[in-house]
């Protein structure tokens, strides 16, 4: 490229390896554009035609997906995920019909991807399925059970509630405070305590009964998190 910059084969080599081997998509993709693989070239002048119309995003998306099925391995994580990427800036100002469609085609995708965490407030149950640590089912009836884990001085854990159970519960280190889910404090026996469900005031309040199981993942969290 340095000699000619214009060398197709060159490009298409170089712009695979920035986009499908290092991620680096800004830099790759014009690059792509000027290559020999026609299906990349493709794709490449769509994303450089930077649209903004969310149903010019999803055929961008929907076009890095139908290349992903092509091949497999690392290659299909990558088109792949640059597809999500697409179909995420898409998905909300989509119709109900796209996107549901759209929404499909990411629930595959997360099925495929490896599982990187930006916002554990957020999960996807899929994605909550892929993370790694230990997990913990308790009953809601019960006031207060024991998680069987005991942090000790110096270790960090992270509690991530399955997100159908978000809001259900409390947790207690030891006898300290009740703490919301997310990075713990203290150290000592990890308590669960389910929330009560309270309707009404006065003469019609009432405390439903709970039901179901509880069930989160502990993490260990290191320094650098």
């Amino acid at each position: 490229l340095m000699d000619d910059p214009a060398d197709k084969a060159a490009n298409t080599l170089v712009g695979r390896f920035y986009c499908l081997d290092t991620g680096r998509w800004d830099a790759g993709v014009p690059l792509l554009a000027l290559g020999t693989d026609a299906g990349l070239a493709k794709v490449a002048d769509l994303e450089l035609s930077e649209p903004a119309a969310a149903e010019q995003q999803a055929a961008i998306g929907d076009a890095w997906y139908d290349l992903g099925k092509k091949v497999s391995g690392s290659d299909r994580v990558a088109l792949w995920a640059r597809a999500q990427h697409w179909f995420e800036q898409a998905v909300k100002g989509l119709g109900a019909v796209q996107q549901t469609r759209v929404k499909t085609l990411m629930a595959e995708i997360d099925k495929t991807l490896p599982l990187t965490v930006s916002d554990y407030d957020n999960l996807t149950a899929a994605q909550w399925d892929k993370l790694k640590g230990t997990l913990i089912a308790v009953e809601a009836k019960v006031d207060r059970s024991s998680s069987g884990i005991t942090i000790k001085s110096g270790e960090k854990f992270r509690v991530v509630p399955h997100p159908g159970d978000r809001g259900r519960f409390l947790l207690r280190v030891g006898k300290d405070e009740p703490q919301d889910a997310g990075i713990l404090t203290g150290t000592g026996v990890l308590w669960v305590e389910p929330v009560r469900i309270i309707t009404g005031t006065g003469r019609n309040r009432k405390i439903e009964p709970r039901t179901g199981v509880i069930r989160f993942k502990v993490v260990p969290v290191s320094d650098d998190d």
